[in-house]
């Protein structure tokens, strides 16, 4: 009979100065080698759930605190934090917050030197650990010398050298690149294999692990465990009777979905989970043929031509430590497109992004905005333009309560009190933040943030918005309800520039895309041409979405099959609905 490691009973959990329950009434058991993912809406209490396996939370996180948390036959309440610690590791989003040394080695080394292990011990774990995530090479580098990916892989290596029984992954690849998120997850895959610790993911990017997956927990917005269960039967439940929640799922699956609204009888059949279940789920229906032969559906649409709104010329940019971010840069970005800007991390986006907003002084090349040099504009002048969203929303709050974050912009521009309190309270309730109005924004969850970020540039209705990852810590509801709101304005003519690492939204969102590499951009163009062009991808370290992919194998076997780029695709074919694509 399996051994329970985590024994969760009646947890509920309620932070200083908050009313509200975070976690409620909480039953959980988690088993030896168990690989678990706990899915549930932004801000329903995963990450604190994660605080409250590995004592910080009520060591360290004050609140209330009713039920227990019991590990490995322990309660948390009645051990000393730094006996959990070789218990249950954490790996967080963001890796520095967990760094205490400078150099790779030191870091590793200084959970084990603070049990007071022989020092032979100690390298030994040093060394195995970091082979464990293919940085043994990086033994002597500085922290800041890391990339993201291998600064997340050496967070990871620091809690393997503590040998704990259960690691915990908190949306651990959250700020990394497709290459990252790849490299990232295969460590993940290895140590599930092996059985030798028990794994806890909370992670969005359900489509790269449900294959690893023993169970997944589902919790609701309450902060309740709404339900516990294998994975092809949670995704079922989700489908059936959870779709409120806005919990990412496969794509694959969600494209089933779609098929057995259509099609009665694969509604018995099992739900896909991989590309290749849903190969064989596809074959089960005359859909096969049917998206074989509805090319004429497929309309792309040549807007009008438009004026530049945003051009780069010749742009070249230096770091003060030498470290050269952009190489000759040349885009247009027409009035009205909606641009996807992808590559790597490092490759220059975000750098290209803030010049095009005239926050760096650029030495070499030129940037105009509606055929104005932007070095001639005053910020003032830049700003009625243009709004800016940075990937990390905490960047650009200036304000201690929410309201008058939102409010900020519409004071600077000397609009009247009572319009103000108009269009705040609007938005606030278009991003369902009213209810924290009078809340410092800095202590809202991740994806609270980031909506927050995105509210604070759209109440100015700027005509163009350049976001940095708009879908960052997200739930696939307000992923959704935030994209869509994006596709609404770039339909009222807004030209939109968006940074994602997020290939779906590229796919099913975006009507142009520039990648970029190693401070160039290496491609700019139409999407449907990027996903054939597979030394692109692989120069910008880019990976398709998972139906991208399917459609891939299926044209191997069905060469006149349409690709499809999204789930909605298939209704629209077995429906006889056209498919329109705009492009500038």
């Amino acid at each position: 009979m399996k051994k329970p490691v985590i024994k969760v009973k009646n947890l509920s959990f309620r932070y200083t100065d908050s009313k509200h329950l975070v976690l409620d009434k909480i039953n959980l058991e988690i088993y030896e080698g168990e690989t678990i993912l706990i899915l549930g809406p932004s801000g329903c209490g995963k990450s604190t759930l994660a605080l409250c396996l590995n004592g910080i939370i009520p060591h360290v996180i004050k609140g209330s605190m009713e039920g227990e948390v019991i590990i490995d036959g322990i309660n948390t309440k009645e051990c000393p934090l730094h006996k959990l610690t070789q218990k249950v590791g954490v790996v967080f989003q963001d890796p520095e917050t967990q760094f205490c040394t400078l150099y790779v080695e030191d870091e590793v080394a200084f959970g084990p030197e603070n049990l007071c292990l022989p020092q032979e011990e100690i390298k030994l774990r040093v060394v195995e650990s970091l082979k464990r995530v293919e940085l043994l090479k990086h033994m002597k580098t500085r922290l800041d010398k890391l990339s993201g990916g291998e600064k997340q892989r050496l967070a990871l290596a620091a809690i393997l050298a503590m040998n704990p029984k259960i690691v915990i992954f908190d949306e651990p690849t959250s700020n990394l690149d497709p290459l990252g998120t790849n490299n990232f997850f295969s460590i993940i895959r290895e140590m599930s294999k092996e059985r030798t610790k028990t794994i806890i993911l909370i992670e969005h990017k359900v489509d790269d692990i449900i294959d690893i997956l023993d169970r997944i927990v589902v919790m609701n917005r309450e902060g309740k465990v709404v339900d516990v269960g294998l994975p092809r039967e949670i995704i079922e439940k989700i489908l059936e009777k959870h779709r409120e929640l806005g919990i990412w799922i496969p794509q694959v699956s969600e494209l089933a979905a779609i098929l057995r609204r259509h099609y009665d009888f694969l509604r018995k059949e099992p739900i896909p989970l991989t590309i290749q279940e849903t190969i064989e789920f596809l074959e089960k229906s005359s859909i096969i043929k049917k998206l074989t032969k509805s090319q004429h559906l497929f309309k792309t649409i040549e807007e009008e031509k438009h004026d530049v709104a945003i051009s780069v010329k010749d742009l070249e940019f230096k770091y003060p430590d030498g470290t050269i971010a952009l190489k000759k840069v040349n885009l247009n970005v027409l009035r009205g497109d909606f641009l996807a800007l992808v590559g790597g991390n490092g490759s220059g986006k975000t750098t290209l992004a803030l010049c095009m907003i005239g926050a760096f002084q650029v030495p070499k090349g030129k940037v105009y905005i509606n055929g104005k040099d932007i070095t001639s504009m005053s910020r003032y002048e830049i700003a009625k333009e243009i709004g800016y969203v940075f990937q990390y929303p905490e960047y650009q709050f200036v304000e201690a309560k929410v309201f008058d974050e939102v409010a900020f912009s519409l004071k600077v521009r000397k609009i009247q009190d009572e319009e103000i309190r108009e269009k705040v309270t609007s938005i606030l309730r278009l991003f369902s933040l009213e209810k924290y109005a009078s809340l410092n924004p800095f202590i809202l969850s991740q994806g609270e943030k980031r909506r927050l970020s995105v509210a604070t540039m759209l109440v100015v209705e700027p005509n163009i918005l350049i976001l940095d990852e708009p879908t960052f810590g997200q739930d696939e509801q307000n992923s959704r309800y935030i994209m869509e709101l994006l596709k609404n304005l770039n339909e009222q003519k807004k030209t939109i520039i968006m940074i994602t690492h997020d290939m779906k939204l590229v796919a099913k969102y975006a009507k142009t895309v520039a990648v970029m590499s190693n401070g160039e951009i290496i491609y700019n163009g139409a999407i449907d041409e990027l996903f054939e062009k597979y030394d692109i991808m692989n120069n910008a370290k880019l990976f398709p979405p998972p139906l991208i992919e399917l459609s891939r194998k299926l044209k191997q076997k069905y060469p006149n099959i349409i690709t499809i780029k999204y789930p909605e695709v298939v209704e629209k074919v077995i429906i006889n609905e056209e498919v329109k694509h705009s492009t500038v």
